[in-house]
């Protein structure tokens, strides 16, 4: 339990600097868009698609793994209101609309779709990851102390 409150300490604190999943969801609408538009993948664009979507499937596994470490550590964690709180977050944040969906038949609806895909939140992504590396860092010191 404890490696596993390190690991996810961790990779939040790597989402907190920099986002791998926000960049691999760009880098895939903009594909999505080239070929909406009737251009031709290259073998390059398409490994490139590939690898984007390799990243958001580890990004959600890890998010599957967290959820799966949250529900057994509810089992040791003593206040459990943390870890509630924590785990309300987390399936919330499983049922977030996603930017990859949307019509691209039209110029208009790519133009939207295109400002979608580049709209910065950056403020919401630090504040979820600020209250996940704290929850972290209290579990650790709940499973060490």
């Amino acid at each position: 339990m404890l490696f596993w409150t390190v690991i996810f300490f961790t990779v939040n604190l790597m989402y907190l600097i920099r986002n791998p999943a926000e960049k691999a969801i760009i880098k895939l609408g903009e594909l999505k868009i080239e070929e909406a538009e009737g251009k031709y993948l290259n073998e390059k664009q398409k490994k490139e698609m590939l690898n984007n979507s390799l990243v958001i499937f580890f990004v959600n596994l890890m998010d599957l793994g967290e959820f799966i470490y949250l529900i057994n550590v509810l089992k040791t964690d003593v206040l459990k209101y943390p870890t509630i709180i924590v785990l309300i977050l987390t399936i919330s944040l499983f049922f977030r609309k996603s930017k990859l969906s949307g019509d691209l038949s039209t110029k208009e609806t790519i133009s939207e779709y295109r400002e979608k895909l580049y709209k910065q939140n950056h403020s919401k992504r630090i504040i979820i990851s600020l209250i996940y590396c704290s929850y972290y860092a209290y579990m650790f010191y709940i499973l060490v102390f």
